[in-house]
């Protein structure tokens, strides 16, 4: 009664404000489909029971590991609270909106097996934590319910099994080639013929470094596994909000990009990545990227024997090897439109943005905004290529010129960076290696 009298005066005060609060006693009950998990291990799960056995016991995993050598089950619950229910009418618009302060509690329980098949261990963990929601969503869970730590702990063990590390960077920020909600900070361990990035627990983040549920999130990929035929290039690009960034390219097409965030010895901290008031931190963000990468490249080079001078955007261009140009708009073919001041007048429908790598033997372009991992989108060797020169996209010119590959087979694909003097380089470097190769 007490609560209620007290949201009363607080509704009758703030409405002659124009803002409307009624509080009110948020709701306990149990959070998505399965049932609660127990606080103790279920005798269905004790060691020596069979893989089958469990699943026929408790369903489906939540979670598992490589060759399902690992289950988790997860619960979650939420305990009485605080809600309050708000409306806010301003001059031109109203709005209203929930928000609930109340504990979150989560279980999971985690089955190992060996390799037999048969239940090795299990325990249930536990965690508790007062959350502020809004609009009725779940939050952030304070405990790994997909066992994601789990599988990081595996990847860790199985990439230095029998390895030696040669480097540990700390305070990465991973992916770092475009803006996105699935943002991770972990660290990064050089071994023999692999990089692996091992998130941390906390992530992901979203753009705004807000952390996010990582259900929504594709989970980083571990392990890099490399050697020196596979090695495309080692560049520094434009990151997310132009950050510099280190991006590893393989030949086949994919690749990983990263930021070194700077580091106060003691790990990652907002304090490092969030500055103040007349505070910039992103030269230093990016003098810290440029080193740890010459070093990366150093350390690569001991484990793949390759030179320095190998990797493009590390080094002066001119001194050979590739050149990675980012921020380059990529079509299939050629078709502008010839209709005058048609909006946006491109040679295909829907340009993609991604990175043009020139090797001495061929160029390759990858796809920016789909995250690392994934192949590239067009690969050509110098000796499949019948010409490149510079078109205009627009009717006499009036929007961007962009340069033109056709290759022996018919294939045209036409790449557009953002200056005019990368424009200008691409096309003198490709036509400079067709005159080698006999075409005028």
């Amino acid at each position: 009664m007490r609560l209620r009298k007290f949201g009363l005066l607080v509704a009758a005060a703030l409405s002659l404000s124009g803002c409307i609060v009624v509080p009110y006693k948020a709701p306990e009950g149990t959070v998505g489909a399965r049932a609660e998990v127990a606080a103790t291990v279920p005798a269905d799960v004790v060691p020596g029971k069979t893989r089958d056995q469990v699943l026929q016991a408790e369903g489906k995993p939540d979670g598992e590991g490589e060759g399902a050598n690992w289950f988790v089950y997860s619960s979650t619950a939420k305990e009485s609270g605080l809600g309050l229910f708000f409306c806010a009418v301003g001059n031109y618009n109203m709005g209203c909106g929930d928000a609930r302060r109340q504990v979150w509690d989560y279980r999971r329980l985690v089955v190992r097996f060996d390799a037999a098949g048969l239940v090795s261990d299990a325990r249930v963990d536990s965690a508790s934590c007062l959350r502020w929601t809004g609009d009725f969503k779940a939050p952030v869970p304070c405990l790994d319910l997909r066992g994601d730590d789990l599988r990081r702990a595996d990847a860790v063990a199985a990439a230095e099994k029998g390895k030696q590390v040669i480097a540990t960077f700390q305070d990465v920020r991973w992916p770092a080639d475009e803006d996105n909600d699935c943002v991770y900070y972990g660290k990064l361990i050089l071994a023999q013929g692999s990089l692996l990035f091992v998130a941390s627990a906390d992530s992901p983040y979203d753009r705004n470094r807000v952390q996010v549920d990582p259900t929504r999130c594709p989970e980083p990929e571990s392990v890099v596994s490399f050697d020196d035929a596979e090695i495309a290039d080692l560049s520094l690009v434009k990151g997310m909000a132009d950050d510099r960034s280190v991006k590893l390219s393989r030949k086949d097409g994919s690749h990983f990009t990263w930021q070194f965030i700077s580091d106060d010895g003691k790990g990652f901290h907002f304090s490092a990545l969030v500055p103040g008031h007349n505070a910039d931190y992103s030269k230093v963000d990016d003098d810290l990227t440029r080193e740890d990468a010459a070093e990366l490249t150093t350390d690569i080079q001991k484990v793949t024997g390759k030179a320095p001078d190998a990797f493009g955007g590390l080094d002066d261009p001119s001194q050979g090897g590739p050149r990675t140009f980012d921020r380059v708009r990529w079509c299939s073919g050629w078709e502008p439109p010839t209709v005058a001041l048609v909006q946006s007048q491109l040679p295909c429908a829907k340009p993609k943005d991604g990175y043009l790598i020139l090797t001495d033997s061929g160029l390759l372009f990858q796809l920016a905004d789909s995250g690392d991992g994934v192949n590239g989108l067009v690969s050509a060797m110098y000796e499949d290529i019948r010409s490149a020169d510079i078109r205009e996209s627009g009717l006499l010119g009036s929007y961007s010129h962009w340069v033109v590959v056709e290759t022996k087979d018919g294939e045209v694909d036409a790449f557009d960076p953002d200056d005019s003097d990368s424009r200008e380089a691409i096309n003198v470097i490709i036509s400079s290696h067709l005159a080698q190769q006999g075409h005028p």
